[in-house]
């Protein structure tokens, strides 16, 4: 019954179709969750609640929505993966430390992506029939039936010290930058694929 709706920034029109967008999902008694900043320029509907990544029941989402273009979506998973990295430094923090084994593997709430951006490689939906879709998906979740769902694997990066503890995982979409910080030196990376050594990598950073 809860939904994070995000949408490209500072385009008129995205502006006014998310407004009409939203008002259709609150007159379906859901609760719908919005970025602090989209809340500053009165685009939604007053009824609409901030969303916070270091609120545990906002984050606790049903599905998504996105307006906008691949950027958006990409922008959206970030978002999740920002809430996802908090709830695990909240874990991390009741076990004293993380570790690989230790840590919580959740999905990420579905989301459908109408597109409205520059590219759409990824927003599989047209906007302009936004009701006849996001009706099928709410009366799915009432009749508690099954939607198919296309699945996207993400990349998880995390930080081993020294030491052998492990920072809390950050989640990715498409693709993660490791870089080696203020160091003037050049860095040195061995990359391996499910443990086993592939290649040593020495540059800036490595995508």
């Amino acid at each position: 019954r809860k939904v994070l709706f995000v949408k490209k920034i500072r385009e008129r029109d995205v502006a006014a179709k998310a407004r009409e967008m939203a008002e259709w999902l609150l007159k379906r008694g859901l609760e719908v969750y919005i970025e602090a900043e989209a809340a500053e320029t009165g685009t939604f509907p007053a009824s609409c609640k901030v969303w916070n990544p270091r609120d545990e029941a906002a984050c606790d989402v049903d599905f998504g929505v996105v307006l906008g273009g691949d950027g958006t979506l990409l922008h959206f998973a970030d978002l999740l993966g920002e809430a996802e990295y908090f709830r695990r430094v909240a874990i991390d923090a009741e076990q004293g430390g993380a570790s690989e084994s230790g840590r919580v593997e959740t999905p990420l709430p579905p989301c459908i992506s109408f597109g409205m951006g520059s590219l759409g490689f990824m927003t599989n939906f047209q906007v302009e029939g936004y009701e006849k879709v996001l009706a099928k998906v709410v009366e799915a979740g009432e009749a508690d039936e099954e939607i198919f769902c296309t699945l996207r694997t993400r990349l998880e990066c995390m930080v081993k010290r020294k030491q052998g503890t492990i920072k809390p995982i950050y989640s990715c979409l498409n693709e993660c930058v490791i870089d080696k910080g203020q160091h003037p030196g050049l860095g040195k990376m061995g990359l391996l694929v499910d443990g086993k050594p592939v290649t040593t990598v020495q540059g800036d950073g490595l995508i």
